[in-house]
């Protein structure tokens, strides 16, 4: 098998480069259709519901706690509903 100089593959990564920006471009555009919204902008509402849902995470059960403490009529069952 032949090997290839630095300058040929040099060359190759190039375009190989050129097809994945053309690419991601194509996607972006695709999702601006879609939803509205390029990459970046998807990628940081995600981060936000992701970070929302984890703080709702640790308010619920720091809450859930509290509520079982102060609501359970008999030790070792679950609050009441009210």
């Amino acid at each position: 098998m032949k090997q290839k100089n630095v300058m040929d593959l040099v060359q190759e990564l190039q375009e190989e480069n050129d097809k994945l920006q053309g690419l991601y471009k194509l996607f972006n555009s695709a999702c601006k259709l879609e939803f509205g919204m390029d990459i970046k902008a998807i990628h940081n509402t995600l981060e936000k519901v992701q970070k929302f849902e984890q703080d709702r995470t640790k308010r619920g059960s720091i809450g859930l706690t509290e509520q079982s403490e102060s609501k359970s009529d008999v030790k070792g069952q679950p609050p009441l509903l009210h």
